[in-house]
């Protein structure tokens, strides 16, 4: 699959809000505008999308990585990781983080494939109760895309 992967725009609102039914529109146009939404196009249809923000102001957090139904296991997922990992070297960037629900073992496994470690896990954070996997990733040696 030949991707386009860029930061979202303005423009592009309808398209991440399909993706992202957490963020309230203030929320989300606010992340466009500060480049913290990423989208990927194949054949100049939305495949994917990944918002990320700043935890303590200054480390990268993964907020959110969603990709079509219809185009996953397509690497549509991995070209927006490794889109977001160079975005975050060409800014010094040593090492992000991201989490995924305990609940959600696809998802925690397809942080580890990408070379994140667990670093901890919160209860009681989710309103499910479901247990938050907290994960780092190192991007100043050898990272797996």
């Amino acid at each position: 699959m030949q991707l386009d992967i860029r930061f979202a725009k303005q423009a592009d609102y309808k398209s991440c809000s399909n993706f992202d039914q957490f963020n309230i529109r203030a929320t989300l146009e606010e992340k466009i505008r500060k480049e913290l939404a990423l989208l990927a196009f194949s054949d100049q249809e939305c495949v994917g999308y990944l918002n990320w923000d700043w935890f303590w102001g200054k480390i990268p957090y993964l907020c959110l990585i969603k990709v079509r139904e219809d185009a996953r296991s397509q690497g549509v997922g991995s070209a927006l990781l490794a889109f977001w990992i160079e975005h975050l070297k060409g800014k010094g960037v040593d090492y992000c983080l991201s989490s995924s629900q305990e609940n959600e073992p696809s998802a925690v496994e397809w942080h580890l494939k990408k070379g994140f470690t667990e670093i901890g896990r919160l209860a009681t954070l989710n309103e499910d109760g479901s247990i938050e996997v907290f994960m780092r990733k190192e991007l100043s040696r050898g990272d797996r895309k």
